[in-house]
């Protein structure tokens, strides 16, 4: 319930729950009532935390667009729609992601067509934040049989903050007197923690069962991919750029095409077993020669996904993606004690290792124990 207090425009929450007691902002705007937490149960700093939140709602209604502006939140993201594809300075997956992102807003926040960015309430917000985490967007992947229930931490983070970034918008138009979104997002917890560090490891017996049965199923092109992969620890677009141009098996080396951050375009020398791939490889295409060989694709297909979640379901283990291979290649070199500096290179992080201790150094049990039994003092 809501008990009212000496202040006018603030209001304390009672309930069983654990908000009991704290402070909200309350005033109207186009006659609707909003409540805005303050994030305190002390009075003297919600009268304070009050006072200024009200500057701005004056501010708001003080302005020419209160209470005449027709500018809606399908407006809004009309105009981001807009200027994301015109950005040049944003690279084409980027543009690819913020439109699936805002795709994916405009699905699970349906009731934002035709809103009025001041009449969005936090109770709003927090509604379709748990729609969000809970039951996605009812997407029905190709080739799946139900459609997938929630979102990744990733994706919910995302989209959290895609709104966050249009009611910036709405406050910078004078459509909406404070953003709702980012004021409150710690305070009811309306992103969700994302650790990298979870994840299903491929152990070795399994890479050569899934292997054998993907050759057996898809054909020796699909094997070669996925070899391609794990041993290089190329990302799948990486992967798809390579051309037999960037192969130098002369000096052992091999450059990958990368543009996802500054040291992604690299050059890695080839481990054992990524050169007897790439040789035997050339040696079955030798028809073709000189310039004509060296722009041709390395990589004969163009996504294992499919194919991988087939074989995992025959051999009844865990399904694996072709990010899995990644991880595979990097926890491999890890476990080989190749330096983490170095196999953050090989990968192209810009970061020097810090997401590979964090993503990838989750070693398996056994070699964690045989690491731990060498140490003595």
């Amino acid at each position: 319930m809501w008990k009212r207090t000496k202040t006018s425009n603030l209001q304390k929450y009672i309930s069983n729950g654990p908000k009991s007691g704290d402070y909200y902002a309350v005033y109207k705007i186009d006659g609707k009532v909003h409540r805005d937490a303050l994030g305190t149960n002390d009075y003297k700093t919600a009268v304070r935390l009050k006072n200024k939140h009200m500057e701005s709602v004056e501010r708001l209604r003080s302005g020419s667009g209160f209470g005449k502006s027709v500018v809606t939140f399908d407006h809004l993201l009309n105009e981001y729609e807009k200027r994301t594809n015109q950005d040049a300075s944003l690279k084409a997956a980027t543009k690819v992601d913020r439109i699936y992102t805002l795709k994916r807003l405009k699905r699970t926040f349906p009731s934002l067509d035709g809103m009025k960015p001041a009449r969005l309430s936090l109770q709003d917000v927090t509604k379709w934040a748990d729609t969000l985490k809970n039951k996605g967007t009812n997407f029905t992947p190709p080739g799946a049989k139900k459609a997938r229930k929630g979102n990744s931490p990733r994706l919910i983070n995302r989209t959290v903050r895609l709104l966050s970034t249009i009611c910036d918008m709405a406050v910078a138009k004078g459509l909406a007197a404070d953003n709702v979104v980012r004021k409150n997002m710690k305070l009811e917890r309306l992103t969700v923690k994302d650790d990298p560090s979870k994840g299903y490891i491929l152990k070795k017996k399994e890479f050569e069962a899934i292997l054998q049965k993907l050759e057996a199923i898809a054909g020796k092109s699909f094997s070669f991919s996925m070899r391609l992969i794990a041993y290089s620890g190329c990302r799948i677009g990486e992967a798809r750029s390579l051309k037999w141009q960037h192969v130098d098996l002369e000096n052992k080396r091999l450059r990958i095409p990368g543009e996802k951050t500054a040291s992604a375009d690299r050059v890695v020398p080839m481990n054992g077993p990524l050169y007897d791939l790439l040789k035997s490889k050339s040696s079955e295409i030798t028809a073709l020669a000189g310039e004509e060989l060296a722009s041709q694709k390395v990589m004969p297909i163009n996504c294992l996904n499919k194919r991988l979640a087939e074989a995992c379901g025959s051999l009844e283990i865990n399904r694996i993606t072709n990010h899995d291979l990644r991880d595979y290649f990097a926890t491999t070199c890890l476990e080989n004690k190749v330096p983490v500096h170095t196999v953050a290179a090989w990968l192209g992080h810009i970061d020097g290792g810090a997401l590979l201790l964090r993503r990838y150094a989750h070693l398996r049990d056994q070699h964690a124990a045989e690491m731990a039994a060498a140490v003595t003092f």
